[in-house]
């Protein structure tokens, strides 16, 4: 009872709470996304592993986590 109390004050409805969390994890994901494929087409890093063509795959995770982000924003601000 005291962790959940120290997580979530009285009174606080769970909903809101849950979908900002979601929210700061989908803007996470989005920084994560980017720096592991800066990496993945880095030899000195990746040595023989380098990404080749399916780096657009990448790019098009990348471009539709961003959507959906950019999505839940425009929702949530009209």
């Amino acid at each position: 009872m005291t962790t959940a109390g120290a997580v979530l004050p009285p009174g606080v409805s769970l909903v809101p709470v849950l979908v900002l969390t979601q929210v700061l994890n989908a803007v996470l994901l989005l920084s994560l996304l980017v720096v592991m494929y800066r990496f993945s087409r880095e030899p000195d890093v990746m040595g023989e592993g380098v990404v080749g063509t399916s780096a657009l795959l990448y790019v098009a995770t990348i471009g539709l986590v961003a959507a959906c982000v950019g999505g839940l924003l425009l929702l949530s601000l009209g």
